[in-house]
């Protein structure tokens, strides 16, 4: 699995475009870079919505560890999911009952071959 879906602020801007988005948060960019950010933000409906949530937190000091918690809930849920499509095959009771009857229909071939060759 790519490293690209373990850090959901990841990006090929990296880490000047997560310094980008704390400055906006934070109001510390000034009009030229505003702008930029802002036309990225209208291409880029991941930012946008990320922004909108960002903006959402009352205590902008938390966003760090906020981030960091969602990455390792991410992480988990990634992990979990290759653990479940390898139990899906096994949870499957019918696989079971057809494994059992094509060892007694063996066995009852073998039986009836072996009871008509002998003399």
């Amino acid at each position: 699995m790519s490293n690209e879906l373990n850090n959901i602020l990841n990006n090929p801007e990296g880490k000047d475009n997560k310094e980008k988005l704390w400055d906006y948060l934070q109001h510390n960019l000034d009009s030229t870079s505003l702008h930029q950010f802002e036309q990225q933000m209208a291409s880029d409906p991941f930012l946008d919505d990320a922004v909108e949530g960002l903006e959402l937190v009352k205590n902008k000091r938390n966003i760090p560890q906020i981030t960091n918690n969602l990455n390792k809930k991410l992480k988990q849920k990634l992990h979990s999911g290759k653990k479940k499509k390898k139990r899906i095959f096994f949870n499957q009771p019918w696989i079971y009952v057809a494994v059992i009857i094509i060892l007694l229909l063996t066995l009852a071939a073998y039986l009836v071959i072996n009871h008509l060759l002998k003399p």
